[in-house]
């Protein structure tokens, strides 16, 4: 066997042996038993030397002198060439025989393997690392292991009382302190509520794919219910009912609750944040409605606020819908403003222009003219005529023709004179201008009312569509009168105080813990 492993092996607890030997496994004599107690009593004390460190192993007396191993015959002196000397067995008659030896010496190697199990890891790893010379043992310090010292029972320190301490201080006495105020002081709290929904004109719900009812009411309808909610917990609406109900009064009726009564001489972003604790909204976006909770110290409190609140609330629902209606008329309204202007303006155009030229039609003025010029051209041509025949059938100074001919230089005189009657006007303008202006200003006034009437077709379109998506706010759940208080819960409330409590205190021990032993 190595070095190393007869050097460890040496330590073996006489217990062991005696165990074997009880049990009736084992063959060893008396004398063994002797040696191997005597090398369990010896302390096994491994030296390195930095000169040899693949030498073997010499065991150590707790006196720190080298001790012989169960051969009689350290590593230095086997190195040296000595004799091991005769075992104290091999002393014995030789009658035993050579089968006996064999099987003590079979036994006690594995005794010693044995014991080097149980010495563990470190002491076999400080075996391998030993050095073999005994001169070199002599000059290191031994390092001995020495066995562990037994555990001394727990007391109680001075830090553990403190811990006690400041347990009864942050848990329990706030826990008592709650307990004794909520039971006491606080005042019962009783409940109303009221359930609403946005509706719109002409809503129709429909059941969807998977048979529920589609409550919502479109995107309009669910931005409405946003606003709500923002405005019922708004100041705007806290200062109308504070007017009109007197809510600094209601709450503070009981002063020796500090904590759930309200501070009469609070302002208003008090009550505001007073208000916010006592009035609890829930909208459900997927159904679109909306139920109301208030609390109040009595229930006619409560159920008045609450149906103040569903009034305001009404209110503000159908601004919404005027401003919505507002928004979408605005445009063609615009646009029926416009044509109503422009129509307007382009008969007063009209009109004008007839003071001005005093014709109130200009083309039936004109047509009369061309009637009367027309008649006198016939008539101018028929004396043409009759003047060619008495020429042709008479003398040169037959009074016909000159009759005839005065009556022909009177015809083209009026025919000049009507002619110059068209072709000049009041205000020094040709007829023609005149016309030509009378059928501009007509055109456009046609023009402006074929516009008006457009607009305000489209203007009475908007308008219907609009009333059909005007919006109402629906109650379907009236504001309720309570009969027993539901607030404060107390042990609730006793619970969660004493649990904050608990959990302050342990991470405040926990960190006084990990401070200590970081120390």
């Amino acid at each position: 066997m190595a070095p190393q492993k007869k050097a460890t092996s040496d330590a073996l607890s006489s217990d062991d042996a005696v165990n074997r030997t009880e049990s009736g496994d084992s063959d060893l004599s008396k004398e063994d038993l002797a040696t191997a107690a005597q090398i369990d009593e010896d302390e096994v004390v491994v030296a390195a030397s930095p000169t040899s460190p693949r030498a073997g192993v010499t065991a150590l007396r707790r006196d720190g002198t080298p001790r012989l191993r169960a051969d009689g015959v350290g590593p230095g002196a086997r190195r040296a060439g000595v004799e091991p000397p005769a075992r104290v067995s091999d002393a014995r008659p030789a009658s035993e025989g050579r089968t006996g030896q064999n099987r003590r010496a079979t036994q006690l190697e594995e005794l010693r393997e044995r014991r080097m199990e149980k010495l563990g890891g470190r002491r076999a790893k400080a075996v391998e690392n030993a050095p073999a010379d005994a001169e070199t043992l002599a000059d290191s310090k031994p390092k001995v292991e020495r066995a562990a010292q037994p555990v001394r029972p727990a007391k109680m320190r001075l830090r553990h009382f403190g811990i006690l301490l400041s347990l009864v201080i942050m848990v329990f006495a706030p826990l008592g302190l709650s307990c004794w105020y909520l039971w006491t002081h606080a005042v019962d709290q009783y409940e109303s509520r009221v359930g609403f929904a946005v509706r719109a004109e002409g809503q129709v719900t429909t059941p969807d794919l998977f048979g529920g009812i589609l409550g919502s009411t479109g995107g309009s309808t669910s931005e409405d219910m946003h606003i709500l909610s923002e405005y019922i917990v708004s100041q705007e609406i806290v200062e109308l009912i504070d007017a009109k109900l007197n809510l600094r009064e209601k709450y503070s009726r009981y002063p020796a609750d500090q904590i759930y009564s309200f501070d009469s001489s609070g302002t208003i972003e008090d009550l505001v944040a007073y208000w916010q604790r006592m009035v609890v909204v829930d909208y459900n976006s997927t159904t679109g409605l909306m139920e109301l909770t208030v609390y109040a110290f009595t229930p006619e409190d409560a159920q008045e606020i609450s149906a103040a609140v569903l009034e305001q609330s009404s209110k503000i629902i159908n601004n919404l819908s005027a401003i919505a209606l507002e928004d979408s008329t605005r445009y063609a309204r615009e646009n029926l403003d416009a044509a109503r202007t422009r129509a307007t303006e382009a008969r007063a155009a009209l009109a004008e222009f007839r003071v001005v030229n005093k014709v109130a039609d200009p083309t039936a003025a004109v047509a009369s003219q061309m009637g009367v010029v027309s008649s006198l051209q016939q008539q101018l041509a028929a004396a043409l005529v009759e003047l060619d025949l008495i020429r042709a059938g008479s003398k040169a100074n037959d009074p016909r023709i000159v009759q005839i001919e005065r009556r022909i230089t009177i015809i083209e005189s009026r025919i000049d004179q009507e002619r110059s009657n068209m072709g000049v006007g009041d205000g020094g303008a040709g007829f023609a201008e005149i016309l030509s202006e009378y059928e501009r200003l007509t055109v456009e006034k046609t023009f402006a009312e074929q516009t008006y009437l457009a607009a305000l077709s489209g203007y009475d379109g908007a308008m219907s569509k609009a009333s059909q998506q005007s919006r109402y706010l629906a109650n379907y759940v009236e504001p309720t009168l309570a009969e027993a208080s539901t607030a404060p819960v107390r042990p609730l409330v006793a619970l969660v105080v004493g649990l904050i409590a608990f959990f302050i205190w342990a991470s405040a021990v926990l960190i006084y813990y990990a401070l200590r032993d970081r120390r």
